[in-house]
């Protein structure tokens, strides 16, 4: 209200004021007090805020009349200026209130702020008594020591904040026991000892924590520590922050800076946050136990991938896809006996694949996609001695062609992806060899030559989940980590069941030929794209085998009329594209094509007609059942069968129908009792009939 400078004690004759907010507007202070002897008579004031107000003059008097307030709930003394250099021990005095505001049988404060003074001395026991107390603030001062245990009594603390002081000693597991705690602020202070899980196993409430120390001698001990999906933020401590834990997960937050450095974790997944700089030349000395480094997606670790890293002989699984490395992959792997799993995907790496990385014993999954790798194929694979059976390759620079050792050498691939670059050459028919692959993509290269005919002999696309064998060490690991960025149904997602998926990838090629009837023995196969190529001929006829397939694609080919009526028993099929071929005829436009009603789809083939089309076709409609030929041929049988069954009924009518009167009209004492009788029943009265 800016009414002057000097509070006016005639506020003191408001005896029922409830509410007084006094807080200055601006800082250096605007307020000030020369003394509050007028404050106790507000008897019915529960709620003071003095933030900002000058009360240096008051010397010891304000603690006398904020005490004598005996409704006061909430009080808010924050930043004014109380000075260590008046003259009294302001340690006392907080202790002498603390007691006496405990001491009161009714004693209700629920709110105490102390932020931004020049307090010191030990925190008093006798805070534990405050048990309505919801919120206590002591930041920006100076006191020491350490926290009480009985402020584990404060079952209603809802916030604490020590924040900025001096206090040094361990952190007592009774703040565990504040279960109503969500904002818990210990930045800032020289705290040391031991910090484990005890001291959060009861806080389900908390959603706030600030945690730091001055002194090196804080030591974090969790078997497992796992604060992933938070809205966590700041910087993590370097290597001169003692860490005892095993396993680190501090992934989907927001944590930004250099990457952290701690010897005792064998597993550190960092995903998504902000950390940036370089990997750290002595990663291999101070973490030589990591077994675990997840570095994917939303960080902006660039630089090189630094040769140290290569000395971490425990690790099995690198992921540092998703960031801004570039330069060269080091040589000399061999040491790492145990990595199964290589993730290095869209960063800027350079240069050709290393021999001795292709070499590792157990390596499972290799994927470099999305850099700018180059080099023949045949170069980078040739000292593969055990097969790999997950190799993405894709958006790279490979060139060359798809050497003919590979069904041999590598003949446990399971997922082999070369799409988008420099290939040539046939596919080879020794690609054949493959029995374990169930998603081929080759797509976007310059392959010519026809489609191999020996694919639909390939097993891997003839059963759902068919494998070669996981290291059973890993197997658990494998099935939560396996997730790949798949083209299917005209577009580009993410995939987390990999085993579920049988895909062929053929696209954006210069493959020339019909499509092999071969191809339709491919039974489990849910995705089979042929697009931008040069194929001609029919549609196979059989294609209605494919059971399971849920997308294909046949556009911009040469492919000629007509598309095979059969292609609506494919009942999982919901995209089609058949644009920009030869195609003729009536659109068979019903069973599942029916829902495929998107005309588009169809565009480009001028001798198409029918809906979903809006041309008409010039002749009588055709009428397609759901049923493929071989319905047809059952349904042939069923009429066939129905005829001889009416034959039956009629031949066998007419024996019994003369059988029996002709016998009648044949023998005449046979005719003349069968009438008698007749007569009988007819005068017979019905009470007699039984």
């Amino acid at each position: 209200m800016s009414f002057g400078e000097m509070i006016p004690p005639s506020i003191g004759n408001l005896s029922k004021l409830r509410y007084l907010d006094l807080q200055a507007i601006s800082y250096p202070h605007q307020l000030w007090a020369s003394d509050l002897h007028w404050l106790p008579n507000l008897s019915s004031l529960e709620y003071l805020n003095l933030g900002g107000v000058n009360l240096n003059k008051t010397y010891e008097g304000w603690l006398q009349a904020i005490n004598m307030l005996p409704s006061l709930l909430e009080l808010h003394p924050s930043k004014c200026n109380l000075d260590l250099s008046s003259n009294y021990d302001i340690t006392g005095e907080i202790e002498e209130l603390v007691n006496d505001l405990s001491g009161c049988s009714n004693v209700s404060l629920e709110y105490l702020d102390l932020t931004a003074n020049k307090l010191s001395g030990h925190l008093p026991n006798s805070l534990g008594y405050l048990k309505h107390l919801k919120y206590l603030s002591l930041s920006y001062n100076s006191f020491s020591g350490l926290i009480p245990p009985r402020m584990g009594n404060l079952s209603n603390l809802e916030k604490l904040d020590l924040s900025f002081n001096n206090m040094y000693a361990t952190i007592p597991e009774s703040i565990g026991e504040l279960q109503e705690l969500r904002n818990l602020d210990l930045f800032y202070n020289s705290w040391e000892g031991v910090i484990s899980e005890d001291h959060f196993r009861n806080l389900t409430n908390l959603s706030w924590l600030s945690l730091s120390s001055s002194k090196n001698s804080l030591v974090l001990k969790f078997e497992q520590l796992d604060l992933s999906r938070n809205n966590l933020r700041g910087e993590l401590p370097g290597s001169s922050f003692s860490v005892s834990l095993w396993i680190v997960d501090l992934s989907f937050n927001f944590f930004k800076g250099p990457f952290p450095l701690w010897s005792s974790v064998a597993s550190l997944s960092l995903r998504n946050n902000m950390f940036s700089g370089p990997i750290p030349s002595r990663i291999g000395h101070v973490m030589p136990g990591l077994t675990f480094l997840d570095l994917v997606s939303g960080n902006f670790i660039n630089g090189s991938i630094h040769p140290s890293l290569i000395k971490l002989k425990s690790l099995g699984t690198l992921d540092l896809s998703n960031n801004l490395l570039s330069g060269q992959i080091p040589n000399h792997w061999e040491g790492m006996q145990d990595l199964w799993s290589i993730d290095l995907s869209n960063n800027n790496v350079t240069g050709m694949i290393p021999s001795s990385l292709c070499s590792l014993p157990y390596l499972y999954w290799l994927q470099l996609s999305k850099n700018g790798l180059s080099g023949e194929l045949s170069s980078s694979l040739r000292d593969c001695r055990r097969s790999v059976p997950v190799i993405d390759l894709r958006d790279n620079m490979f060139s060359g062609i798809i050497p003919k050792w590979i069904g041999k050498r590598l003949f446990s691939i399971e997922i082999l992806r070369l799409r988008n670059n420099l290939l040539t050459g046939n596919i080879p028919e020794e690609l054949c060899q493959l029995a374990f692959i169930h998603v081929l993509d080759l797509a976007h290269n310059n392959f010519s030559g026809p489609i191999p005919t020996c694919l639909g002999m390939m097993a891997g696309f003839q059963h759902s989940g068919f494998y070669s064998k996981v290291p059973p060490s890993k197997s658990q690991d494998f099935m939560s980590y396996m997730n790949m960025q798949l083209v299917l149904k005209g577009r580009q997602d993410d995939y987390v069941q990999l085993k579920i998926v049988n895909m062929i990838d053929l696209s954006v090629n210069s493959l020339s030929g019909e499509i092999p009837t071969t191809l339709t023995n491919l039974s489990k196969l849910v995705a089979l794209n042929l697009s931008m190529n040069h194929l001609t001929g029919r549609i196979p006829e059989k294609i209605r085998d494919l059971k399971f397939l849920e997308t294909l694609d046949l556009s911009w080919n040469r492919l000629e009329d007509p598309g095979p009526l059969s292609m609506s028993s494919l009942n999982f099929l919901s995209h089609l594209d058949v644009l920009h071929n030869t195609l003729s005829g009536t659109i068979p436009f019903t069973g599942q094509l029916n829902t495929l009603n998107d005309p588009s789809i169809y565009k480009g083939n001028s001798g198409l007609c029918g809906p979903p089309l809006p041309t008409l076709c010039s002749g009588p409609s055709v009428q397609v059942t759901d049923q493929s030929k071989e319905g047809t041929d059952d349904e042939d049988d069923d009429r066939h069968d129905k005829f001889w069954l009416y034959v039956s009924i009629g031949l066998g009518f007419i024996t019994g129908f003369w059988a029996v009167c002709g016998s009648l009209v044949i023998k005449d004492s046979w005719r003349h009792s069968y009438f008698r009788f007749i007569d009988n029943v007819k005068e017979t009265p019905s009470n007699y009939v039984t």
